[in-house]
């Protein structure tokens, strides 16, 4: 089944960095109810200045460089090789993919103190899944509302560019606001909410966020796993399309595999040739998958050539499904959602 990410729906507006960060200056001097200059305070707080401790609805957690960063989950980012190859050879299709060794170097070139919140904010946007969409309509494995990638002008669906992109707009906010948190807050709900209340907004979804990202120890989608690359298809599948194949025979047709598994790579270059020719990714995603997205990639869906109507007719009782009139060679596995499996 197909998984959702629910998103507060963020602030379209931007700017007043200058602005903000002098109100909060004197926000922080004046001290607040809401926000603890030390010791204990009555209610949630959280602390915007230099401090260690950061409640959040009764959770204590460690956000500061005091705590350092999670050494082990450190080490194991950068011992990762990055995309894994087919047999470990330098060459070959890719196999594997740590996105967060990629989030990481992201956060790292971008500037931001602990690259590895960046890490876990990924994984609590999307469970680190390139092709993740949430509710809202937010998109990718950065899962950046469209009219804010238009405004960056990136790409969300390549997930390199999509978080480099938005490591850069973090780092900017943790400059502008003083704390990882806030940039938290903006990224989440908007910097205008942050402005207009003068820290973390009182939204729930907003405050939870803050708190499954900058308590280590709360267990994140996606900061334990990578994403794979069956490299075939998978036993399911070919074993149907086998049997769609020899039904046709019998009644007298012929069905050909045009193309049945498609390589990460060979994803990337359609996904960008479509974006190239359509003028925006906008436009390419009614002709195209993005990178990774498509079933052809994920072993579930083959091109087939040879008697196709026949086989579009035969398709059902063998657990098959033709979608696209547009498309009539493309088959896939019955039940998955849309050529682009995690795509709405």
């Amino acid at each position: 089944m197909t998984r959702r990410f629910r998103q507060f729906p963020r602030d379209p507006r931007s700017g007043g960095g200058i602005v903000l960060a002098t109100a909060l200056a004197v926000f922080l001097a004046a001290g607040s109810p809401g926000i603890a200059s030390g010791g204990t305070a009555a209610g949630n707080w959280l602390d915007l200045t230099t401090r260690t401790r950061v409640q959040l609805d009764s959770e204590v957690v460690v956000i500061t460089g005091d705590a350092g960063e999670d050494a082990e989950l450190v080490q194991e980012i950068l011992s990762a090789k990055g995309p894994v190859r087919s047999g470990g050879a330098a060459s070959g299709p890719l196999r594997a993919i740590d996105f967060r060794a990629m989030a990481y170097r992201a956060a790292k070139g971008a500037g931001i103190r602990h690259p590895t919140l960046f890490v876990r904010q990924m994984a609590a946007e999307s469970g680190m899944r390139p092709c993740a969409v949430s509710g809202a309509g937010a998109i990718g494995i950065a899962q950046i509302m469209p009219a804010t990638a238009r405004g960056w002008g990136v790409d969300p669906w390549v997930p390199a560019d999509a978080l480099r992109a938005a490591a850069k707009n973090m780092a900017k906010y943790e400059r502008q606001l003083g704390s990882y948190s806030l940039a938290l807050a903006a990224y989440n709900a908007g910097p205008g909410a942050v402005q207009r209340f003068g820290g973390v907004p009182p939204y729930a979804e907003t405050r939870g966020y803050i708190g499954r990202i900058t308590n280590r120890s709360a267990k994140l989608p996606g900061m334990a796993q990578t994403f794979t690359i069956p490299g075939r298809l998978t036993p399911t599948f070919a074993r149907r399309l086998r049997a769609l194949t020899a039904d046709v025979r019998k009644h007298g047709g012929t069905l050909r595999v045009a193309e049945g598994w498609r390589s990460y790579e060979d994803s990337t270059r359609i996904w960008k040739a479509a974006v190239k020719k359509t003028g925006s990714w906008e436009r390419a995603i009614r002709f195209a998958a993005p990178p990774g997205c498509s079933n052809h990639v994920r072993g579930e869906a083959a091109t087939l050539t040879g008697s196709t109507g026949m086989a579009r007719r035969l398709a059902a009782k063998h657990g098959l499904l033709f979608p696209y009139s547009y498309q009539p060679g493309y088959v896939e596995q019955s039940g998955l959602r849309t050529q682009s499996g995690d795509l709405r």
